[in-house]
């Protein structure tokens, strides 16, 4: 495989790590604050180490592949590039998901969760209740 193929499979996966790190970086900080009502700088800590981790996460991943796995013939690295961006970019929606569940569990039960339902809800549950009996 090539010098260029190398090259251009550690650029792509490179600047779409920084996209979404950056997209993180604006709208995690948000979600965090939520989570620490009164403590931002906690919040503010604790969003950095997470954007660190992430970024050393994706990162680790893309240089552990280019040395992993059976290396193609000049004219399959469109293949071999395509495949291994491919697999990173599933890992990194995967963490994205999988980092956005872990948070929203830590905020517990939403406001209108714990509201006793408005009267309409009772009127429209009761006549519901009428039709299956």
């Amino acid at each position: 495989m090539t010098a260029s193929s190398y090259t251009l499979y550690l650029l792509l996966s490179i600047a779409v790590t920084v996209v979404v790190t950056k997209t993180l970086h604006r709208n995690g900080r948000i979600l965090l604050e939520g989570l620490l009502p009164g403590n931002e700088t906690l919040a503010g800590s604790m969003h950095r180490l997470l954007l660190a981790g992430f970024s050393l996460i994706n990162v680790g991943y893309v240089m552990l592949t280019l040395t992993y796995g059976v290396k193609p013939s000049t004219l399959k690295a469109v293949d071999y590039i395509s495949t291994r961006f491919g697999f990173f970019l599933l890992v990194q929606g995967f963490l994205h998901f999988v980092s956005i569940k872990v948070m929203s569990s830590m905020r517990g039960p939403s406001k209108e969760a714990r509201q006793p339902p408005s009267r309409l809800q009772q009127r429209t549950a009761s006549t519901v209740e009428g039709w299956l009996s």
